[in-house]
This record gives structure tokens, C-alpha cells and sequence, in this order.
């Protein structure tokens, strides 16, 4: 394993042995030219090699998770408890993950440390991955030797978050089935049944209501121009998602959604859970309060909450 060295390529191969047999097979190499040297070294004569194409249903290329973070988090802790050198411990990981963007990530952030930055350094250039709580909590780890300690705790921040985080999903899984369903069922209703009611009317030769006559009218546009409305649905979907990227945006989204009814009340409640659990967490570490609350602020997942505490 070299300095520069993420994951290594995949390359398919086939060929013949010492013994002028066909064979071929599979080999793991950081470039062609690396995998050929290697494939010659154990004997064998190269008739065909090239780098084995990703499948976009690969399960080795799924996105790096929230477990994922924990899951390396708790390992990492267990080897450094155990005495293991750090760029050993992330060495030995790497290679038990079968997630390629996770080994890929942990190779990075091991060439990091090897280059001379502290393990809080490098987690610190994967915000994504590693926000402010978790780096400065292994910073306070670093400095005071208790690494190890530290890395336990956020492990067990992260799956006990994660475990909140399905309990909310499981509770607006309903809702937002019977919200999709009734869409489902009024648009058949539209497509299919309301031109029936039309022919009804028509047949028995009397006047259509004026409330009918519109609903009627709907279900003419909507076969007319149906392509048109559903672009416009995924444009303003889209649209949502990018604007809510935005802070003022999402300062109105999230005070929308707190004033909520039901939907309001598990929101709150989630945000106060992690905002406790984080600081908790954080001032048991020895972050001095300030630098623990603009860390956990973050945590609680509403902006309208990140924005009292710095008003406060």
C-alpha cells in the first residue's frame, strides 16, 4: 500500500500458466501497468486484461451512510484501545469494507495522516462525512488521550441519532402514503370515471351543474395537457429541493413545519432530543460551553432552532 494509494482497480484478465494452461480471473491493482507486473510475477503470460467496468447496481458503490461513520467510528476505538498504531487501524478497516466510497474515504484520510496532519486535520477536509461535533470532539480526544473514549462516544451518539431518525420516518410513513394514495386515486377519478359522468348527463339530455361542469372541464385538461402538468409537478419538486438549500428559504420551510400540527410536535421534540444528547455529549468531553453549543447547534436538524441559540 503506497503513500498516494486510494482503493484499488479491478482488472479482468485471462491467459496462460507455466504449464501452458488457459486460465483468467480477477486482481485488484492501483493502475494497469501495476496489475500486468503483478499477473507476470506469479507466472503468467497475459493474453488479455482491462479494467472491469462499474455496474450501476453495484452494492460495493453505495453511498457512505450515517452506520457507516458509526460503524468505522466503533472500530477504530476497539483498535486503538487494543494498542494498534492509528495508520495501521485505518489500513486493517479499509480492507474489511465492502462499501469501495467508504474504503475509498478511509484511504484518503490515512495518506492524510501519513502526510503529517492530525487525525482531526484530515476528517476536517470531509465535512460531509464528519461535521464540527465529530471533529472537535476527536480534537479533545487527540489532546487529552482518551481517542479511544471519544470515538466510543460518537459511535454511540450516531447509532442512538440513527435510531431516532427511523422512528420519525416510521411515524410520517403513513401519512404521506395516504396523502400519495389519494393523489393516486383522484386522478384516476379525474382520467377515468368523470368523462363517464358527462356522457350520463349528455344522454339524459339535462343541464350539468355548474360545480360538475367544472370538474369535467378539469378532466378534459388534464388528458389534454397531462404531460404538461406533471413537467410542472417535477419542476416545482425540483425547485423545492433546490431552494430549500437556501438559509432563508429553509428558515421558512422549517417554521412552517414547526407550527405543523402533529407533524409539528415530532419535529420539536426530535430537534430538543438531539440539541440534549449533543451537548451532553460535548461538555462531558471537555468542550468549553461556548464551542459546545455552537457545535451542537448544527445537530438539532431546524434552523429555526440553530438561530435561537446564537439570538440567545
Amino acid at each position: 500500500m503506497t503513500k498516494n494509494q486510494t482503493y484499488k482497480n479491478r482488472y479482468l484478465w485471462s491467459g496462460t500458466n507455466k504449464k501452458n494452461q488457459y486460465i483468467n480471473g480477477e486482481i485488484e491493482a492501483r493502475s494497469l501497468i501495476v496489475a500486468k507486473i503483478e499477473l507476470q510475477n506469479k507466472g503468467i503470460y497475459i493474453k488479455k486484461i482491462a479494467k472491469k467496468r462499474k455496474s450501476l447496481f453495484d452494492i460495493s458503490l453505495k453511498k457512505i451512510t450515517l452506520l457507516d461513520i458509526s460503524t468505522f467510528s466503533r472500530q477504530l476505538a476497539t483498535m486503538i484501545n487494543a494498542g494498534i498504531p492509528i495508520i495501521q487501524s485505518f489500513d486493517i478497516i479499509a480492507k474489511g469494507q465492502s462499501n469501495n466510497n467508504m474504503k475509498n474515504l478511509l484511504y484518503k484520510i490515512k495518506n492524510d495522516i501519513e502526510s503529517g496532519l492530525t487525525l482531526t486535520e484530515s476528517l476536517n477536509k470531509y465535512p460531509i462525512y464528519f461535521n464540527e461535533l465529530f471533529c472537535n470532539l476527536i480534537d479533545v480526544g487527540e489532546k487529552s488521550g482518551t481517542l479511544d473514549i471519544m470515538l466510543d462516544k460518537i459511535a454511540n451518539y450516531k447509532e442512538k441519532t440513527e435510531i431516532i431518525k427511523n422512528k420519525i420516518k416510521k411515524t410520517l410513513r403513513y401519512p404521506i402514503a395516504v396523502m400519495l394514495i389519494a393523489f393516486l386515486v383522484t386522478t384516476i377519478l379525474i382520467i377515468f370515471v368523470v368523462p363517464q359522468f358527462e356522457l350520463l348527463f349528455n344522454g339524459f339530455g339535462s343541464e350539468i351543474p355548474a360545480f360538475t361542469s367544472a370538474v369535467v372541464s378539469l378532466s378534459g385538461m388534464f388528458k389534454k395537457f397531462w404531460y404538461i402538468i406533471l413537467s410542472l409537478i417535477f419542476l416545482v419538486i425540483y425547485s423545492f429541493n433546490y431552494a430549500h438549500k437556501k438559509r432563508k428559504f429553509k428558515n421558512i420551510i422549517d417554521n412552517y413545519l414547526l407550527k405543523t400540527p402533529i407533524i409539528g410536535n415530532i419535529i420539536r421534540n426530535a430537534s430538543i432530543a438531539r440539541f440534549s444528547r449533543t451537548l451532553s455529549i460535548s461538555y462531558a468531553a471537555g468542550l468549553p460551553l461556548i464551542n459546545a453549543l455552537i457545535a451542537v447547534a448544527g445537530a438539532t436538524g431546524n434552523n429555526i432552532f440553530f438561530k435561537s441559540y446564537f439570538r440567545n
